[in-house]
């Protein structure tokens, strides 16, 4: 699903066990991803999922092998998937300890980027790339257009972007990879039994995740319409501050709600590497600084909007 490998996960695929005890995954017929559509052309921006559909379509779905009868009814699915997906102790336990292994072993952003763009598309001579493209989707048709979509040239602007947002959505989705180097730090002092909140509203629809004492949580699905609102009833203290997980898609900070016992927050995780960073406002209420046994704590802003209120 990282690749959207449309016509290779519902179908094209094995499950295989030499032993009759380890399995593994092989799929096959993996030249339709990033977006692309089974019957050429990009339609799809990511992330996709087996819910994903083909836009203004009722029956067709990203994934080939599944598919809807005219009243939006289930015609055809993969009863594996089907079962798997509605195991939670595969989707919230084994599938994320996967994903964390792979990532542990080098599946990362940086690493697939390198091997498409240095180890391949750098290596590979563009006449023969146009020769390729000419025999395959051009003269094989006898003048039939419909495989000129497939032209696309290196795509490599859109595989960097489709690429980086899928990663981190998944990274985000099972609490695992680059996600978990992303986070603020924020120090509060909050009696317990407060009615406060902490609000954050991401760039994109995401996950974020917030650990407290070292214990997690939450993980919860965020979007522009429906941000982070995390409660802080259960009190908090300077000596431990509070981790919030998904910086990179923070888009604005509201601590206004704790004013009052703001003591820091650290804005280091908000930038990434690829994207930079989407933060553009942080609100802190009024207590911009604090003095407290000869120490004076400000609060650092790092290219975004500081707000305050009067």
């Amino acid at each position: 699903m990282r690749f959207g490998l449309v016509d290779s996960m519902e179908r094209n695929a094995q499950l295989k066990t030499y032993d009759g005890v380890h399995w593994h995954y092989e799929p096959w017929d993996m030249d339709i991803a990033l977006g692309n559509k089974n019957d050429g052309g990009i339609a799809y921006d990511p992330p996709i999922d087996r819910n994903t559909m083909l836009p203004g379509s009722v029956t067709t779905f990203a994934f080939s092998g599944r598919s809807n009868n005219q009243d939006g009814t289930r015609a055809t699915s993969n009863w594996l998937w089907d079962a798997l997906e509605a195991w939670p102790y595969w989707a919230n336990t084994i599938v994320p300890k996967v994903a964390d292994a792979l990532y542990n072993a080098g599946l990362s952003y940086d690493n697939i980027s390198k091997m498409f763009d240095e180890d391949y598309a750098a290596k590979w001579c563009e006449i023969m790339y146009n020769a390729s493209g000419y025999f395959k989707y051009v003269e094989s048709g006898k003048g039939d257009p419909t495989w000129l979509s497939w032209l696309q040239g290196s795509r490599m602007t859109h595989r960097h972007w489709w690429l980086s947002n899928s990663m981190d959505y998944y990274d985000a989705k099972w609490f695992c990879g680059d996600y978990k180097n992303h986070y603020i730090y924020l120090r509060a002092n909050v009696t317990e039994g407060s009615d406060v909140n902490v609000t954050i509203s991401p760039n994109k629809n995401a996950y974020m995740s917030v650990m407290k004492d070292g214990v997690l949580q939450a993980t919860t699905a965020v979007s522009r319409s429906q941000p982070l609102v995390y409660s802080m009833s259960g009190g908090s203290n300077t000596k431990n501050p509070i981790t919030i997980y998904g910086a990179n898609f923070m888009e604005s900070i509201d601590l206004s709600d704790i004013a009052t016992g703001f003591d820091g927050v650290t804005l280091d995780g908000v930038y990434s590497d690829v994207l930079g960073s989407p933060l553009k406002s942080l609100n802190v209420g009024t207590k911009l600084t604090q003095t407290q046994n000869g120490y004076t704590t400000t609060v650092a802003v790092l290219g975004c909007q500081l707000q305050g209120q009067s």
